[in-house]
Parts: C-alpha cells; structure tokens; sequence
C-alpha cells in the first residue's frame, strides 16, 4: 500500500507541474504591459533599471579643482594649458608636482650659482694655500729625518743670526742652577699660553663677526620686507636690469659708513637708500639722531648743529637794593612793609 502512495503522490506531483511552454490564447497568462515592471515570485517588484525610460539618470557632481600652489613659501597658479587636463584628484596631484618641481628649479639654480661663487671666490684660494702649505710640512719632516737642518732652516727662512744667538742663550741655560733653568722654562711656558690665548681670541672675534653680519642681514631683509619698500625695490631693480639692485646699493652704503667707524643702523640707511632714488619717506614722530654719515649735499660732510639751549637767566630778585635772602619779621612795622613789598 505504500508503494501505491508513493505512485500516486508522484503521478500527482507530475501532473500539478506546470509547463514551459503555455498556448498562446491562455487566459490566465498576463497580459505585457510596456513600461511595467515584471511580477517577481512571492510578491516584491523588482527595481527598474537606470535606462528605463520616464527616470533621471543619476549624474555625479563634477569635480572642482584648485589650481592654486606654493613653492618656497609664494603662491603661483598652475599653467591654463595644463588645467584642462585636471579631471580629478589624482591628475591634480600629478600636474601639481610636476609645477612645484619646476618652479622650485629656479630657486635651486640661484643656490648652486651662489655657492658656485662662493667655491670660486673663497674655498679655491684656501684649497690651494692648504696644498702648497702640505707639501712643506711633508719636505720639512723628511729634512729633520735626515738631519737637513741647513735646508730646513732655509725653508722656514730663519737667519743664522737668530739661530747662533739662540744656540749661545742654551748654552748659557746650561750653567745655570735647576732653579734658574725652571724659571726660564716657566717663562716659555707662559710665552706658548699666550699664544694659545691670542689665537682663542682672534677664533673668538671672527664668531662675534660673523654673528653681527647674521644679524645685520636679518636686519636689512626685515626692512626690505615692508610693503613701502617692497614697491620702490621692485621697480629700481627693474629700471637698473639687474634683481637685487637695491639691496646692492643700500649694501654699499653701510659699508661706506663701516669704513669711517659709523655703526649706522640699517633701518636708516634704507631711508637713505629711498631718499637718494626720489621716494619720500614719511619722518617717524619721535625724536631721531642724525648720523654723522659724513656725505652731504655736494660731497661735503654735513655739520651737527648742537641743540638750542637757553642762556643762563639770573633771576630778579627786586631792584630796591635789598638782599635776596629772606627778611626776619620782628614786629608790626615789620609785617606792614612786608605786606607793603608784596603788593
């Protein structure tokens, strides 16, 4: 009986099968509808398509570049040619690079030129004393190797003079006693401190040097920073051709006061500077002392005028013929001729 079951629910579950192909004048098949959407087994609709007619496509907002960069501190602004080519965040990226590498390169160009100068102007001439100063140390220590002294005194161009004068003053150190031998050691002792000291002394100068030339040039790039002076700079350099001419001729004239012992402050000889190309510079409220910078209309020194001072007043005392001093009242006569004068 159960095989029985088991054929009938499968005949059963063959026939409720539907088939895949249905006639074409069936009732129950739906009929198309254009521009519905198809039923989806168990009731949900599926979604329409983005290209289904009757629905706005969904457009992404466009990209908004900037073409803004900065190289060495300056803004500059990418090149028109190449901003049409920004569509995205990467090409930007990408062209920027490429524009902050090639406006860096002037920067870089003026560095290694400077430094070029500086090798040419400074280090060359040391290297060269430095090779020739070598090679008479390598000369010198071969002749006290062999015992030259002939030519290693020549080479250190020292008289025979000195040299017997000093070979009788260590044969008189000879005969001393142990205690005038000590005395004169200490006293060449003290001879070589002091010339450590002096060179210590001449390393110390040349650092304070260098720290006040520092200074002084953050002094002048200060002053040439501010917008009056930034304006006249930038046309005298360009009416003289030359970039960093007005820098150059405020330079010159520090060092013209340097040379006659003027300490003059930086921020006065830029005055100066702007006075001597026409620009009027407008005189600060506070009091100033004048520099004795020692030019003057028609090359002649200027004169200090020393200030105004009053004469000495001596002060009036009457002329009645009495004494400045104060009177000792003693009676009522007294303090009537008082009340008297005052009045």
């Amino acid at each position: 009986m159960s095989t029985e079951m088991l054929n009938t629910g499968t005949s059963d579950a063959g026939a409720a099968a539907p088939s895949t192909s249905a006639p074409a004048g069936d009732s129950q098949t739906p009929a198309f509808t254009p521009g519905a959407a198809p039923e989806v087994s168990g009731g949900a609709a599926a979604a329409p398509a983005s290209g289904t007619p009757g629905t706005a496509p969904v457009v992404p907002p466009a990209y908004t570049p900037n073409f803004k960069f900065k190289v060495l501190d300056k803004e500059h602004e990418i090149d028109p040619l190449f901003q049409q080519l920004i569509k995205d965040a990467d090409t930007e990226k990408k062209i920027k690079e490429l524009h902050e590498k090639a406006f860096g390169l002037d920067s870089v160009k003026l560095d290694r030129q400077g430094l070029k100068e500086k090798i040419e102007k400074h280090y060359a001439p040391l290297e060269k004393t430095f090779q020739g100063v070598q090679k008479s140390i390598q000369q010198i220590d071969k002749m006290i190797d062999q015992g030259d002294y002939d030519n290693f005194f020549n080479v250190l161009q020292i008289p025979e003079q000195k040299i017997l004068e000093w070979a009788v003053k260590k044969a008189q150190l000879m005969g001393l006693t142990p205690q005038e031998q000590a005395a004169y050691n200490q006293q060449v002792q003290e001879r070589n401190q002091l010339y450590q000291l002096q060179q210590q002394n001449a390393e110390y100068e040349e650092q304070l040097f260098q720290t006040q030339v520092q200074a002084r040039a953050a002094q002048l790039s200060q002053e040439l920073s501010k917008p009056e002076v930034l304006n006249v700079m930038g046309s005298f350099d360009a009416r003289a051709g030359v970039q960093g001419a007005f820098r150059n001729e405020v330079i010159k004239r520090g060092q013209f006061y340097a040379h006659q012992g003027v300490d003059a402050p930086v921020e006065q000889v830029v005055k100066e500077v702007l006075q001597l190309v026409g620009q009027v510079v407008p005189q600060a409220t506070g009091p100033q002392q004048p520099v004795d910078n020692g030019v003057g209309t028609g090359g002649q020194a200027p004169q200090q005028q020393p200030p105004t001072q009053k004469p000495p007043v001596i002060p009036n005392v009457g002329s009645q013929g009495t004494s400045p001093a104060k009177r000792v009242v003693r009676s009522l006569d007294d303090i009537r001729a008082l009340a008297k004068h005052q009045s």
